[in-house]
């Protein structure tokens, strides 16, 4: 975190795109789930250095285990989240802002949900935090990172005001500023690699992915066309 004080603007995560000032470098700090290692650990380092910071909670699962995660070796898995007293106690300090993280923390698509579906994890997440938090709640981060062209329109009609990707954004995915691109960083990785992505080393990610499944469907294309050009050199006996 110092190190990424030092290298931009440290700015809440709703901070409107027209206060932004040309060639200055700005950065959001943001976690998804709201586990309470969160409180515990990062929001002291978080506040002693002035660093805002948004937490993305399911609100299906607000002070209980994260049912979501099937594997149960994996880390979090045992761990408790954060309760509304608990996120109410932090929004009122003013030290993080409530964001939504859906209901049930679903995939949000729409090939596999309907629209009432999707609506519901939308709407329902974010009206059941800006009624018990007594403030308005306009930030999204899809469960995941999932979400396609429907599910990111149906977020934009919530009326969250900015919804989060788990990527860096590509420009397919904007809807009018509304969409906004995230880059990962996990407990384990070096500084240098976190220094790469402050630096914007991973801004190439979604070409990247995208050139990937280009590749994979040319190789698959190659191996069917092998295996259909084998099976004409049988003959029959």
């Amino acid at each position: 975190m110092e190190y990424l004080k030092k290298r931009g603007c440290a700015i809440r995560a709703d901070l409107p795109e027209s206060e932004a000032r040309p060639g200055k470098k700005y950065v959001a700090v943001t976690f998804d789930d709201g586990f309470e290692s969160f409180a515990r650990l990062a929001i002291p380092v978080l506040r002693d250095r002035g660093i805002p910071a948004t937490v993305f909670v399911a609100t299906g699962f607000l002070g209980c285990r994260p049912e979501w995660i099937e594997d149960k070796t994996k880390s979090g898995a045992g761990e408790r989240l954060l309760g509304i007293e608990d996120l109410r106690a932090l929004s009122e300090a003013g030290l993080v802002l409530i964001g939504s993280h859906s209901v049930s923390h679903r995939p949000l698509k729409s090939s596999d949900l309907g629209a009432e579906e999707i609506r519901y994890e939308l709407e329902v997440s974010k009206r059941f935090l800006e009624e018990r938090l007594a403030r308005p709640v306009n930030l999204f981060a899809f469960p995941y990172g999932i979400s396609d062209d429907s599910v990111r329109q149906a977020a934009k009609n919530a009326g969250y005001y900015r919804a989060f990707l788990s990527v860096p954004l590509g420009s397919t995915a904007n809807i009018d500023g509304h969409i906004a691109g995230r880059i990962v960083a996990l407990p384990g990785e070096s500084l240098f690699s976190f220094r790469l992505k402050a630096l914007g080393g991973y801004q190439f990610l979604p070409l990247s992915i995208a050139a990937k499944g280009i590749l994979r469907r040319w190789v698959r294309r190659i191996r069917t066309r092998r295996e259909v050009g084998g099976s004409s050199d049988c003959r029959p006996e």
